[in-house]
């Protein structure tokens, strides 16, 4: 009975911890609130779990409309010791959100906020059927970008929200779709300053085109229909392809802010789309020699050095 009576006053607080936050002036939209509630054990960090409404609705499945995700502040951040933030688009892949839930906590470690959401269809957001449901009709599909542009903005005005966060020191990275997202989220959200693309590129119908496990899917909704109505989705999605999203990412590269890594044998993001993409944009490549697109993901401890010297560049320098 004791021990049932101290986990329910354990529960009890854990309850009353969580906070709700109205976001009174979002980048667009009406008012719109954010569940806020710490994250246990917590020694190195401060962390959060969020829960808001996604920007747009999906009715006829409503699971797609509740936005979840975690933020990660240092230790030392304060409203007057403000910190740098990013936010870090997660991949396609079933990993449950641990690759970037940790990049953000190694950020967070080292003086960077970090923020990562579940995109539309992913994670609790897809429901039993999970992200094949973006493809279920055209409308779903081109809906989908732009929910999820849409709750990207949203993500950071909520970072924004935390007077700890430096508003002029706002990142953005991700790896491979997350890489795609991030060149998404600067083109329309100019509070990004540094963006990193990892496993990235441009010309989105070669990259469906390699016909792989996290393509083959999309390849198959672009190609489904006769030549003509292909060539329409095609010019549709024109619009997202990160080589039409680089009018920002040129002015971030012109100030050292805009960086790729690459897998110099991607077998599904072609190397050529990540050269063409670094010239139009002219930043810079770091390209990982003889790994694919899999084997990136055996040398996560020097992707690691390299996003942390990347954006430990906002932070300010020691005193000698």
């Amino acid at each position: 009975m004791k021990k049932a009576f101290i986990l329910f006053l354990c529960l009890a607080s854990t309850i009353l911890m969580a906070e709700t936050r109205q976001i009174a002036k979002p980048s667009f939209g009406p008012a719109f609130n954010v569940e806020i509630t710490p994250l246990p054990d917590q020694k190195e960090f401060r962390g959060f779990s969020i829960r808001f409404p996604s920007a747009f609705t999906t009715p006829d499945y409503p699971i797609n409309n509740t936005v979840l995700g975690e933020i990660y502040l240092p230790l030392n951040a304060k409203p007057d010791h403000q910190t740098p933030a990013v936010q870090v688009f997660h991949t396609i892949g079933p990993d449950k959100f641990q690759l970037e839930r940790k990049v953000c906590q190694v950020l967070a470690k080292e003086g960077i906020a970090g923020i990562y959401i579940q995109l539309p269809y992913f994670g609790q957001r897809g429901g039993l059927l999970g992200p094949i449901v973006i493809i279920r009709t055209e409308e779903a599909f081109f809906q989908g970008l732009e929910q999820t542009r849409a709750d990207a903005i949203r993500a950071n005005d909520i970072l924004l929200s935390f007077p700890e966060i430096n508003p002029q020191q706002l990142g953005a990275m991700g790896f491979s779709l997350g890489a795609f997202m991030t060149a998404n989220a600067a083109a329309i959200d100019h509070r990004i300053q540094r963006a990193l693309m990892i496993l990235g590129g441009g010309n989105l119908q070669e990259v469906f085109a390699t016909n792989t496990n996290e393509t083959k899917d999309l390849l198959g909704f672009f190609t489904r229909e006769d030549k003509q109505q292909q060539e329409e989705l095609y010019k549709k999605i024109a619009k997202y392809d990160p080589i039409n999203c680089t009018d920002r990412l040129k002015v971030l590269a012109r100030n050292g802010k805009c960086a790729m890594i690459n897998a110099q044998n991607d077998n599904v993001i072609p190397p050529k789309c990540s050269k063409l993409l670094a010239e139009k944009i002219g930043c810079p490549i770091k390209w990982y020699p003889n790994v694919n697109h899999y084997t990136f993901f055996e040398h996560l401890s020097e992707a690691g050095a390299d996003i942390r010297a990347f954006f430990k560049q906002d932070l300010p320098k020691p005193a000698k």
